[in-house]
């Protein structure tokens, strides 16, 4: 099985290239605060009391069970199992940035919005997203990549782009859907990165 090369074990102390992101995802009025340790080699989520891995030299994303210390893959394939379908539903896509950017938060972000017309499934997107000096070198990048892969659709982000706050509204004959998303924090750092690099040595299981 592949498994995640280390030169050595780390410390605590976090290096540069590691973020913490916390944001607030709300749908159906309902909130769920999610909170991802980013380094160059991993991406861990922690969302719903649930947490996951990505890591390139793991070859996907597992499911973290702590108790057990085991790591279980996630088919993301099998929980997206007709993004042509989905796509087939959406049409062309037109997608618009606004010439000018503007600061959100105290962050200056670049605003683009994205539409689709005459389409079974109607979408429409707003995203407010702002640029993070050295993210572009983080394995968020390659997270983003393999989830594209499985997706209807993808927020057209720069490799050092972060959404700021986004608001996403899907329309059918008998659906609605409304989600927003909200940058709560970034920090330049992480917490206890010897224990998620000992998470990474876990024995993997299928899902």
């Amino acid at each position: 099985m592949p498994r995640l090369l280390h030169s050595s074990i780390h410390d605590d102390a976090s290096r540069a290239g590691d973020f913490t992101i916390r944001s607030a995802l709300k749908s159906h009025g309902a909130a769920v605060h999610q909170t991802q340790f980013v380094t160059d080699q991993y991406v861990v989520t922690s969302i719903g009391g649930s947490t996951f891995v990505f890591a390139p030299g793991l070859d996907g994303r597992f499911r973290v069970d702590r108790m057990n210390r085991q790591l279980y893959r996630v088919d993301v394939a099998a929980q997206n199992p007709r993004p042509e379908q989905v796509r087939s539903l959406l049409g062309d896509l037109e997608i618009e940035c606004d010439e000018s950017p503007v600061e959100i938060d105290g962050r200056r972000c670049r605003v683009f919005r994205v539409h689709n017309r005459d389409a079974r499934l109607v979408v429409s997107i707003e995203c407010y997203c702002a640029r993070i000096e050295g993210l572009e070198r983080s394995a968020l990048v390659a997270e983003r990549e393999f989830d594209g892969a499985f997706q209807p659709f993808q927020l057209p982000l720069d490799d050092d782009e972060i959404v700021v706050r986004s608001t996403t509204r899907a329309l059918a004959a008998d659906f609605e859907q409304s989600q927003t998303v909200q940058l709560v924090a970034l920090e330049p750092r992480i917490e206890g990165r010897d224990l998620w690099e000992e998470v990474l040595r876990y024995p993997m299981q299928r899902g």
